[in-house]
């Protein structure tokens, strides 16, 4: 599986329109939309098709209408959203202890150079 793309705000908004109602043709997705919002029917296509393009939703064309689905069921794409936050924690932390790390090597050198200097000049 390719992995997905952290979906944007207004992304999350018609997948939680999918999961909530389950499969859903623009014109669904978009009425739902306007309800919070006034929303063109051309954004809501846009938006799924991009969606579509991105691998968040599926797109059913058997039929003269199209249908969309979410790829991931909102558990899934939780998980999927909590992992990814768990991995950014976990390099935002490393990269702390790096930039730590070097802070004290550059005062261990620090303190090192005026001790060569003595040794050097004593030659």
């Amino acid at each position: 599986m390719t992995k997905l793309p952290r979906p944007t705000d207004a992304e999350l908004a018609i997948l939680r329109i999918l999961w909530e109602r389950g499969r859903c043709t623009v014109r669904q997705v978009h009425d739902a939309l306007s309800r919070e919002r006034p929303a063109a029917y051309t954004t809501a296509l846009k938006m799924l098709q991009i969606m579509t393009e991105k691998g968040l939703v599926r797109r059913d064309v058997s039929d003269r209408t199209h249908v969309y689905q979410p790829r991931l069921s909102e558990e899934q794409t939780q998980a999927l959203q909590r992992a990814r936050a768990q991995e950014r924690t976990r390099v935002e932390r490393r990269r702390q202890l790096w930039a730590e790390h070097e802070s004290r090597l550059q005062k261990i050198e620090a303190q090192l150079k005026p001790a060569q200097m003595g040794i050097m000049s004593g030659l």
